[in-house]
């Protein structure tokens, strides 16, 4: 029964109730045609004793008169009007044949086959023959001075019945299946659509879809099952809706860690602000999966003067452009006035960007002010094809607009949540004091390290 696990619940509820159905109705049929057939039996048996009593009441005379004309004359009658009597014997006292209707002789051991005492009324036997099941009657005559009258009938009529009753009854057990099978068909149908529905459910949860439900029907034990699993799987998109903001900003402490670092590896071994500049700009692009960017720097303490100090990825003609000036919008009219990293144009397409971007290309740009402690000393754009580039929280560390405890140490406070911007702008002020104050003489060597 292996392959019985290995097909629908619906087909194994189909089977399982012709199976029960099949076997209460054959069960019905070999009841009733055994309870048929022994009460034909019993019936029959009666009327061959009737008959064989009836005609050895009419013998007696022929009998006793040794009117053997008569005799036979008598028994053939009773076998041509009677198709189910077999033969007729008739046996004297001493056990002899005296008449009988079998043409050809008798067989053998018929005489000694059936045998009645004289204080009986009659004796029944049932022989089996080549015909089939005979019962054989004897009745005394005379109380058994005259000898005994045997009768044999057959049992075929009785088997006919009894075979046309069970094939009536089987083929009624066969008319039931059709019903049966439809009802069946229909109650597995109704018990299996909402397991169909929720593997349906689990499959798709299985690719990844937490926000389908599986339905809920009435209050039964799948209903309850439903309910079950659909609170798993809330539970489940709320662990995994969790998982993924704990990554996303995982994620973004990376980008943020790896910028650092990139800066830092890139402003360790700058020796000049030029140096320094291009540097960072490129570790910046790199990070921020970039390609296009440029570096403004301030030639005074007050913000005013900007100068085109760094370039990557920009057409020769932006480039010139925005030496010779920048184009309105791009940053405000003071540099002391931006305060943190903003998305130039409000996230509309650049005046001179726009239509280099048109190519494919970039499209706008965000403004990102290079701060130490006290001053900002310039502007590092960063181009980009979406303004969608530049999501918050990103703008927020390329500025250095974080929080720490309240309850952090002083030192810890100043170093926290510095952006990448003011560290490698500290360090480039640092190496223009230097620059400033060096001889000519050691303009060769090294950049003294901060």
């Amino acid at each position: 029964m292996r392959w019985f696990r290995f097909i629908s619940l619906r087909l194994q509820i189909i089977l399982l109730v012709l199976a029960f159905t099949l076997a209460v109705g054959l069960g019905n049929t070999l009841r009733t045609r055994l309870a048929l057939e022994a009460l034909a039996r019993e019936q029959f048996e009666r009327r061959s004793v009737a008959t064989a009593t009836a005609l050895a009441a009419q013998a007696t005379d022929p009998v006793l008169t040794n009117d053997l004309f008569g005799l036979y004359e008598l028994i053939n009658d009773t076998l041509v009007n009677n198709p189910e009597v077999r033969y007729v014997l008739v046996l004297d006292p001493d056990g002899e044949v005296r008449a009988h209707t079998f043409g050809s002789g008798l067989p053998r051991g018929l005489v000694e086959a059936n045998a009645v005492e004289p204080d009986q009324r009659w004796h029944v036997r049932r022989l089996r023959t080549e015909e089939g099941i005979i019962v054989d009657v004897a009745v005394p005559l005379f109380e058994g001075q005259a000898g005994t009258l045997r009768l044999g009938m057959s049992e075929h009529t009785i088997a006919a019945v009894v075979r046309r009753h069970t094939l009536n009854l089987l083929a009624l057990t066969a008319m039931s299946l059709i019903p049966v099978l439809a009802l069946t068909y229909i109650l597995g149908r109704t018990l299996t659509r909402p397991l169909l529905g929720l593997v349906e459910v689990t499959r798709a949860i299985g690719r990844g879809d937490l926000s389908r439900q599986a339905p809920v029907e009435g209050r039964d034990e799948v209903a309850q099952l439903s309910a079950a699993f659909n609170t798993m799987t809330h539970e489940l998109a709320r662990s995994q809706a969790a998982l993924e903001a704990s990554n996303k900003a995982l994620q973004e402490r990376n980008e943020e860690l790896a910028a650092l670092y990139a800066v830092a590896t890139a402003t360790a071994h700058a020796e000049s602000v030029e140096s320094l500049v291009e540097a960072a700009l490129d570790k910046a692009l790199d990070v921020l999966a970039l390609t296009a960017g440029w570096v403004l720097l301030a030639e005074d303490g007050a913000g005013n003067g900007l100068v085109l100090r760094a370039t990557q990825g920009l057409p020769p003609e932006v480039t010139q452009q925005i030496t010779a000036t920048s184009p309105p919008g791009c940053i405000p009219d003071r540099v002391e006035e931006l305060q943190e990293a903003v998305v130039a144009h409000a996230g509309a397409p650049c005046p001179w960007l726009g239509a280099w971007g048109n190519e494919g290309r970039v499209m706008c740009h965000s403004a990102v002010p290079l701060r130490s402690r006290t001053r900002v000393w310039g502007i590092m754009h960063l181009a980009c094809p979406d303004p969608g580039c530049f999501t918050p929280h990103r703008l927020g560390r390329l500025a250095g607009r974080s929080a720490w405890p309240s309850r952090m140490p002083a030192w810890q406070k100043r170093n926290a949540g510095r952006p990448f911007a003011a560290g490698f702008w500290t360090r480039s002020w640092r190496l223009r004091k230097r620059s400033e104050n060096a001889s000519p003489a050691n303009c060769t060597t090294n950049w003294p390290r901060a």
